[in-house]
């Protein structure tokens, strides 16, 4: 047996949420409910977590453990308690009462879809500042929200889980059966009921039709309701389509005559038929109204059923919780290196927006990473966003969300954005020198204002968020150019960090690479390996990557190295290209040492003599023969002229030094 646990808000919804669940599961699952603040005691031991709303499952981030599956719940107006809000004159101003903002708004827009759209709903939840002189409200079992003044009080019961979270369970539980035993009478014996119900009153005949119409379409199944007299009664969209005849000819057919050629009869059970080149799966269950023999009839396109099992395999399948980086992975032995961290550290006790410049590969998004994690938000969301990796058509609605119908392919209902999902967290904007005009506008009202509005929305949309950007270009020289918005700049530039590129830290090459290189090689090892010519020539390499293109060399010293000594001319070939020049040339750790002396001579000839006294300065021991077939080996290659009167570094020469 499974152990469930639902995680609500408030407590009314999670004990709703419990008895409905063990109504269906109870030879299934033992089911208990806590609240969310009360997760991080309670989630060990259970096979399941079910979040009451997206919202619960956001305050709950933090609490999360792995090899659980968490299942957010779609919940749905009870639309057997309605009947009072149908009563209620048009325009009706009415407080809809619910445990947090999005629960209140979401009911709000379910009330709204299923076509109780000609009342005035104000949202109202605890702290809210918003008041209406209205006596009357509506809640989903939410009474000890109420505020005093209410007079009339519609109390429309917990919402219930709608028939895909059902449904997800079922799998999860390995229970599918239970979907052709109690499932759909369970579900759908309601609407049948309020449709026979609602067709007897005559004062909103017309409006509860239209109100069930939209009920019964609303179910992602093909739905039908059969008479006694095997006549069709009602039947959704999704039904229709698929026996491919409006509603209007199969109302008061006969099921047997217009199936006659589908070898499917009117009795519980399932069947599996071809209908215009696909396969369908019906389903039939007799159920009674009133004493009154009726049946329903669902209908599934086979392959739907089949990618609708493939989704739940992958929304169950357990996320590890992502690690964001803290100060102490930023590693760094260099004096500046740790002014910068020291500076950073102290970002962490504001909200003030943060602008990280510098090379690729120098730790920007570490830097985000630990300023989020040692601030007051390190509990809320921390989502990092790339300019270059979006098309400019998805920006916009990637961080500001998009209403229903906004644009082609939107999501029905519409989706909210980063910056409404990170609400008290914080978005990392990475490479903030490459977004359009246009998206600067956007983001700088927003930084403004506080605010946003959905892509083809018109309400504004409070935000408590912390913004972090980044870039690896000049945003300056950007100004100049009028790629980038001056006013923008100031906005995103109160709290700049400037990250150092690895050629300046020469303090920390040598320690970096040993501490890489420490994950796959002992002490002696590493010694070994890492000898002093090789130690040279990676302290004097001009790492245009950075600490990422340092970590890719160690990773090819460890698929590389097999012992014994290392030679320089054994890493990658790009590592000795001249800068801006196909000929490639390696200098070792004595020829560099003496066309560095010739380079710091400048023009001024120099002899061999003068040149042994000038590395015996600096330690190298070095004879004048040894050092005579340097100097040819240095001309041939173009470095360096030789004359009567000594030798002199050559502008190639230059060049090869600059590059090193």
């Amino acid at each position: 047996m499974k152990n469930i646990l639902v995680v609500s808000v408030g407590a009314p919804t999670g004990e709703s949420m419990v008895k409905e669940i063990d109504s269906i599961f109870k030879d299934y699952a033992h089911t208990e409910f806590c609240l969310c603040h009360q997760l991080a005691r309670k989630s060990s031991g259970f096979d399941i977590v079910i979040f009451s709303s997206r919202y619960s499952e956001l305050l709950c981030t933090q609490y999360k453990l792995p090899n659980i599956l968490y299942l957010p719940a779609r919940r749905v107006i009870n639309y057997t308690n309605i009947r009072e809000i149908i009563e209620l004159e048009k325009g009706t101003r009415v407080l809809l009462v619910n445990d947090c903002e999005e629960t209140a708004n979401e009911a709000i827009d379910q009330l709204i879809e299923i076509g109780l759209n000609e009342l005035q709903y104000i949202p109202y939840y605890p702290g809210c500042k918003t008041f209406s002189d209205t006596s009357i409200a509506i809640t989903p079992g939410e009474l000890s929200y109420v505020p005093d003044q209410i007079t009339k009080l519609i109390d429309i019961g917990v919402r219930t889980l709608d028939i895909q979270t059902i449904y997800d369970l079922m799998l999860l539980l390995d229970a599918g059966h239970l979907f052709t035993r109690n499932f759909v009478t369970r579900y759908l014996k309601e609407i049948v009921t309020i449709s026979k119900s609602f067709s007897e009153s005559h004062k909103k005949a017309e409006q509860s039709e239209k109100l069930l119409e939209t009920i019964f379409n609303s179910v992602e199944s093909g739905i039908a309701y059969i008479g006694s007299n095997h006549n069709f009664i009602r039947t959704n969209l999704i039904f229709e389509t698929i026996l491919n005849q409006s509603k209007e000819k199969l109302y008061q057919k006969n099921f047997d005559k217009v199936m006659e050629n589908k070898r499917i009869s009117l009795k519980e059970g399932s069947f599996v038929v071809p209908i215009n080149e696909r396969t369908v799966l019906f389903k039939i269950k007799e159920v009674e109204t009133e004493n009154i023999p009726a049946f329903l009839v669902t209908a599934d396109y086979a392959d739907n059923i089949s990618k609708m099992n493939q989704r739940i395999k992958i929304d169950s399948t357990p996320r590890p919780n992502r690690k964001l980086y803290t100060f102490n992975d930023y590693l760094t032995w260099d004096e500046q290196c740790i002014k910068l961290l020291t500076l950073a550290k102290k970002f962490t006790k504001t909200d003030g927006t943060v602008l990280i410049q510098g090379e690729s590969g120098t730790g920007k998004e570490i830097l985000a990473q630990s300023i989020h994690n040692g601030s007051a938000r390190r509990n809320y969301p921390f989502i990092p966003v790339n300019i270059t990796a979006l098309s400019q058509s998805l920006i916009e609605s990637e961080l500001f969300g998009y209403e229903d119908a906004s644009f082609t392919g939107a999501k029905k209902g519409g989706r909210p954005g980063i910056f409404e999902l990170a609400d008290k967290g914080t978005v990392f904007i990475d490479e903030i020198g490459d977004a359009s005009l246009e998206f600067q506008v956007k983001l700088l009202r927003t930084l403004e204002s506080k605010c946003i509005r959905r892509v083809g929305g018109v309400e504004e949309i409070p935000i408590d968020v912390r913004i972090i950007v980044a870039t690896n270009k000049d945003l300056p020289d950007l100004i100049g150019k009028n790629l980038f918005r001056e006013d923008l700049f100031f906005r995103l530039n109160i709290l700049p960090l400037s990250t150092l590129p690895l050629r300046e830290r020469k303090a920390d090459i040598l320690p970096l690479m040993r501490h890489f290189l420490s994950f796959y090689f002992d002490e002696t090892t590493l010694n070994q390996l890492l000898n002093r010519e090789l130690c040279h020539f990676f302290e004097n390499y001009r790492w245009k990557g950075n600490v990422r293109e340092l970590i890719n060399i160690t990773e090819y010293l460890r698929l590389t190295y097999e012992g014994g000594n290392f030679p320089v001319s054994s890493l990658p070939s790009y590592m000795h290209a001249l800068p801006d020049s196909k000929n490639r040339v390696f200098l070792s750790e004595q020829t560099y040492k003496i066309l560095s002396k010739l380079g710091e001579c400048g023009s001024q000839s120099t002899g061999r003599i003068r040149l042994q006294a000038l590395l015996a300065e600096d330690g190298f021991d070095i004879g004048t023969g040894k050092i005579r077939n340097i100097l040819k080996e240095l001309e041939q290659k173009g470095l360096i002229d030789q004359n009567a009167s000594g030798c002199n570094i050559t502008d190639e020469g230059l060049h090869v030094l600059s590059g090193c």
